[in-house]
C-alpha cells in the first residue's frame, strides 16, 4: 500500500508509523517460510516467540526480524522472549590420517 492510498483512506499517521502498526497486525511466520532477505550474512536469525507458547514443551517461533535491534524493541514492546537463531553446517576436512568435523556458517 503507498502512502497515497493511506493518506485517502483517512489514516493521518505518518507512513512509517503506519507500516510499523500493520507490521504488528501480522500472524507469526512459521521459521521455514522466512524471506532469505532476512537472513544475516553470517547465518543468524531473530524471532519473537510465539506468544501462545502456553506449556508447549517446544519452541515455537514467532515473527522473524532482520536484526538484532528490532527484535530487541518488539520484545519489549509485547513483553515476549525472543530467540536468537544461528544456522551451522557440519563440514569434514582431512587432517593427516583423521578426518575432523568442523562448524562452517
Amino acid at each position: 500500500m503507498d502512502t497515497t492510498n493511506r493518506t485517502m483512506s483517512g489514516d493521518s499517521r505518518a507512513p512509517e508509523e503506519a507500516e510499523d502498526a500493520s507490521r504488528e497486525e501480522t500472524k507469526p511466520r512459521k521459521a521455514r517460510k522466512a524471506s532469505s532477505s532476512l537472513r544475516g550474512s553470517n547465518g543468524v536469525r531473530y524471532f519473537l516467540a510465539a506468544n501462545d507458547t502456553g506449556n508447549h514443551p517446544s519452541v515455537l517461533l514467532g515473527e522473524e526480524f532482520s536484526s538484532e535491534d528490532e527484535v530487541l524493541v518488539a520484545s519489549f514492546q509485547k513483553g515476549l522472549a525472543f530467540y536468537r537463531v544461528e544456522t551451522w553446517k557440519a563440514r569434514a576436512e582431512k587432517r593427516g590420517r583423521n578426518m575432523v568435523l568442523r562448524k562452517q556458517s
